[in-house]
């Protein structure tokens, strides 16, 4: 498949940077330690740290997130807690509007983000998601949006195999944030930032113990989430769907994302190609569930 004639990259150029992301920079700098890092170098790599986490005033704590890993989920369960989620289903119901287009300019998130990052009282939680699973629903995603990522079409039969052909022959951090790892670059910068990780298979349970921890009164209400990017999951069998034609998964698509990874030369290969995440999130290479 030809370069041009895809799209996986963020639909922001290389090199090109948001003015108020460059703002949130420099501010950034005054607190964070980027010594060893040019202010060129980084502006280069913030497009490609992917979403912006969201600040919760009211219990003081800071969400980082990725797309296809329980974002949808998380963000409500967030913006519930601080108290923000009818306003948010007000504007849009679904939230992810709400957050790109309101939340950063009502709620000042370039201004107050350093400062919160910096603040040892503030708990800074991410949440993600096993990786095979994750790799399962991007693909779902790249070919259901095949118009936007893919405008020279797809070639008839292309599979879940193909897709990852693909992805291994582009520069992964440029990629798409909806198929690039989890793992951010600002993560190797500043070691230990993190306090919780909520694992999206067992958030529940994670999420009743930080409640415990922390004193707060927020468990996961589900009930509240509106998936807009969802797939229609069906119970199926049958095994090797890495190889089947994304023609076959327009109107259905498996409820066992493991029946992708009955081909262990293909497993190992999007176990290579998101190691990282495995590594950091406490992932098994086995895990195909959890």
């Amino acid at each position: 498949m030809q370069k041009d004639a895809i799209n996986l990259y963020l639909r922001q150029p290389p090199g090109k940077v948001n003015l108020q992301r460059q703002r949130w920079l420099l501010r950034l700098m005054q607190y964070w330690p980027f010594q060893n890092l040019g202010v060129l170098e980084i502006s280069r790599q913030l497009p490609y740290w992917g979403r912006l986490p969201l600040v919760d005033h009211r219990n003081q704590r800071i969400l980082f997130y990725s797309p296809k890993a329980g974002c949808s989920t998380a963000i409500q369960w967030f913006l519930r807690g601080a108290g923000l989620l009818e306003e948010a289903l007000a504007y849009d119901p679904w939230v992810h509007r709400y957050v790109a287009e309101v939340y950063p300019h009502e709620y000042s998130i370039y201004k107050e983000l350093p400062k919160a990052l910096l603040n040892h009282d503030f708990v800074k939680i991410k949440v993600v998601r096993n990786p095979y699973q994750r790799f399962a629903s991007s693909f779902y995603h790249a070919f259901r949006h095949r118009e936007h990522f893919f405008p020279g079409g797809l070639p008839k039969g292309f599979n879940m195999q193909d897709f990852l052909d693909v992805l291994e022959n582009l520069h992964k951090p440029w990629l798409n944030p909806h198929f690039s790892l989890q793992y951010a670059l600002w993560e190797d910068m500043v070691p230990g930032l993190l306090d919780e990780v909520l694992h999206l298979e067992s958030m529940d349970e994670e999420i009743r113990k930080m409640n415990q921890k922390y004193g707060w009164d927020d468990p996961l209400d589900r009930k509240v989430t509106v998936l807009r990017h969802a797939a229609p999951r069906e119970n199926m069998k049958e095994g090797n769907l890495h190889l089947w034609p994304y023609e076959d998964f327009l109107k259905k698509f498996p409820k066992d994302y493991s029946l992708f990874y009955t081909d262990a030369n293909f497993r190992r290969r999007v176990y290579n190609f998101y190691q990282r995440d495995f590594e950091a999130y406490g992932y098994s290479a086995d895990a195909l569930k959890s």
